[in-house]
């Protein structure tokens, strides 16, 4: 099944650039939003205590004397956390936020006779809503932080992005053939500007395509040098430079694209072979990629036909075919073309060269 196609601004780099973006501000402002909290949490909750515990030195003081308490102080007030109830009945002194009468209160208690505890309440309402406004406005503001973050971030990562869909898009023009194509970034053009990754890759491109432009050009010039007619090389510098009488027929012409000194080594060879080991007329064929140069000699040897020139070689009164043909065969194999050897049934040698066409 064929996955929907994204669009272009979600690209894999955007995504986990947003991704990564979002994670790290939701982390950033988690941990901030914690030590804010629980920082004005010990504060509020310090100060709280420390008005409750001053309260209930004062309320002892007032027990032991037998004098009125305070408002908001008595012994084993029913509302009273019964952690803290356990706590004074222990002879330990404490604190705790609980409820009194459905309101947040700070609860101090202390141990008096009879194993009973002496509590006092402090209103502790304005600290919870303090720490409640504290949280809502660190959710708030975390929340803006985290789309404001996200915003730019998506922003800056989609020019980075929208920039290497374009260089992208000039690698495959590039590779399509399009020479001409360049990314042309302008931070490359003005070196006062900071030159990032992207800058990088983009003259690096630019470069490359100018590179291989070049050698296309010359490339070219050379091939308009030496992917001739064979007609003409065969005809203006091979029969001309060998100085021999020799025929040439043209039964069908055709343009190849060839290493032109080499062939030459390859004709001439095969041309001067002809002249010095047989006997004329001396004929050159061209039929478009295949080019035949016959003799009306005794023909090549037996073992020449069946393996190939061999350096030097010679059987009965024969001078040598060797020398010759092997450079020959040599020269045409860089080429990349075949060279063959037969006797022709009329009698004659035969060498037929295969060019790529």
């Amino acid at each position: 099944m064929r996955r929907p196609a994204l669009p272009r601004w979600a690209g894999t780099l955007a995504a986990k650039a947003a991704v990564f973006i979002t994670v790290m501000c939701c982390a950033l402002a988690a941990l901030l939003g914690v030590l804010v909290h629980v920082s004005v949490t010990n504060q509020t909750v310090g100060q709280a205590r420390d008005l409750a515990l001053s309260r209930l030195t004062d309320a002892t003081a007032a027990f032991e004397a037998g004098e009125t308490m305070p408002p908001g102080a008595g012994v084993d007030p029913p509302d009273l956390p019964d952690p803290l109830r356990h706590l004074a009945a222990a002879g330990e002194h404490g604190t705790m936020v609980g409820e009194y009468q459905g309101q947040p209160t700070m609860w101090a208690a202390g141990p008096v006779d009879g194993g009973r505890a002496l509590a006092v309440e402090v209103d502790y309402a304005q600290g919870k809503r303090t720490i409640d406004g504290l949280d809502r406005s660190i959710v708030w503001s975390s929340g803006l932080a985290i789309g404001a973050t996200l915003l730019v971030g998506a922003v800056a990562v989609t020019r980075v992005t929208r920039r290497l869909q374009s260089t992208a898009q000039v690698a495959r023009r590039i590779s399509a053939g399009d020479l001409d194509a360049r990314v042309g970034d302008p931070r490359t053009k003005d070196p006062s500007r900071p030159q990032d990754e992207v800058a990088a890759v983009a003259a690096a491109l630019d470069s490359m395509a100018a590179s291989l432009q070049g050698k296309l050009l010359s490339e070219q010039r050379f091939t308009a040098d030496v992917a001739h007619e064979l007609r003409t090389p065969l005809t203006g510098r091979v029969v001309r430079a060998s100085g021999t009488d020799t025929e040439v027929v043209v039964v069908r012409d055709a343009a190849v694209e060839t290493d032109r000194r080499r062939l030459e080594r390859v004709l001439g060879n095969l041309v001067a072979n002809a002249h010095r080991h047989g006997r004329g007329p001396v004929v050159v064929t061209v039929d478009g990629a295949a080019v035949t140069v016959r003799d009306h000699g005794d023909g090549y040897p037996r073992y020449l036909v069946e393996h190939g020139p061999q350096r030097f070689r010679t059987e009965g009164g024969a001078t040598g075919h060797g020398l010759g043909l092997t450079i020959a065969c040599g020269q045409a194999e860089a080429l990349g073309a075949t060279l063959a050897f037969r006797n022709a049934p009329d009698g004659g040698a035969v060498a037929e060269l295969t060019l790529r066409s």
